[in-house]
């Protein structure tokens, strides 16, 4: 059974609570009791890589600026098929004394399973009760999208024979150490693998065609809205750069600037000097990034409306452009790779 884990509890202060991310749903009446409502952070419960039978856990954190009385919260859980994955029992205690209450859910995935995404929400709800003097209608909502994938330790892909080796990761320091890198092994022909930052596996790529695979079967879809938030690297120098503004041909179709203008809307500065003072090269306004999307996409491939391919580089938190499936990935995914010395190779990889 899913368990629910309550770690040790902190005091915030109200002004912290408004530069966190906290979200309250607007499907909630806070007028009534305004006091007595909470928030929560992140929003959302996120896993596309998952296989039938994995366990895998994530944490939230509900939030309120007022602690005078406890708080019991009533958990409803909406989903297309995964309710049974979790327990999270019926009634939560917010304790009195606290604005902070981070919680670990544990997500049990039954092996049966079958594969597909899988969709829903998590309500918190403050739960009325004449004891506690908490009015219905107060709460907050996390919302969950999951996706079951069919493969086991060897991966073949859907519509393809290509044979993708997958190593199951049994040390949790090393792992921890480099979940999201790719890493070449030195002491074994320079072979390169990429390291889940969310199953406990490495994939081990050799040639072009594979990493084709590996990124059909683990990119992760993002909206203009999300990738655009992401602080952009310039370190990719695999194409040409036609206007020799900094910005290889790629990258600028890739983010809508001109290849042949160095200066896309005309307003005296180059579109590698717009982006790199924090300006849209494409017009007046500043970009708005947002560290805490970079962060929870650390170690991810992603692919963006458009179809192009991005991997956000743990190191940095940075995005950076492999271009579209038909490229060289391969050596594109090299230039990103660091090595891991010998002694780690043996234990994490043989």
């Amino acid at each position: 059974m899913a368990k629910i884990i309550f770690y040790s509890l902190f005091i915030v202060s109200t002004a912290s609570l408004l530069v966190m991310g906290i979200y309250r749903s607007p499907f909630f009446n806070f007028g009534e009791s305004s006091a007595a409502a909470f928030g929560i952070t992140p929003p959302y419960i996120e896993n596309f890589s998952i296989l039938p039978g994995d366990s895998f856990k994530r944490g939230i954190t509900l939030v309120r600026s007022v602690s005078e009385k406890d708080t019991y919260i009533k958990v409803k859980i909406k989903s297309d098929g995964f309710s049974d994955w979790i327990n999270l029992g019926e009634k939560i205690l917010f304790p009195a004394g606290h604005t902070r209450l981070p919680i670990v859910i544990d997500f049990d995935v039954p092996a049966s399973v079958s594969a597909g995404d899988y969709s829903g929400s998590i309500y918190f709800i403050n739960q009325s009760d004449k004891n506690i003097g908490v009015s219905v209608g107060l709460g907050a909502m996390a919302t969950v999208e999951l996706r079951v994938l069919s493969e086991v330790d060897t991966m073949i892909g859907q519509d393809s024979n290509i044979l993708l080796k997958t190593i199951r990761l049994n040390d949790d320091k090393l792992y921890l150490k480099h979940k999201g890198n790719l890493l070449i092994d030195e002491s074994d022909n320079y072979k390169t693998y990429y390291i889940h930052p969310i199953w406990h596996r490495a994939y081990f790529i050799e040639n072009n065609e594979q990493v084709q695979e590996m990124l059909r079967r683990v990119s992760v879809p993002i909206n203009r809205a999300d990738i655009a938030v992401i602080p952009i690297a310039f370190e990719m120098q695999y194409g040409e750069d036609t206007d020799s503004d900094g910005l290889i041909d790629v990258l600028e179709e890739a983010i809508g600037t001109s290849k042949r203008e160095k200066d896309t809307d005309y307003d005296g500065f180059s579109d590698r000097e717009e982006i790199e003072l924090g300006y849209d090269p494409l017009g007046s306004d500043k970009i708005k990034l947002d560290n805490e999307i970079s962060r929870h996409k650390a170690g991810r491939f992603l692919v963006d409306e458009g179809g192009w391919n991005w991997y956000i580089n743990p190191s940095d938190n940075m995005r950076y452009i492999l271009g579209s499936i038909e490229d060289d990935l391969y050596s594109i995914l090299r230039q990103l790779a660091v090595s891991m010395n010998s002694e780690e190779a043996r234990v994490m990889l043989r």
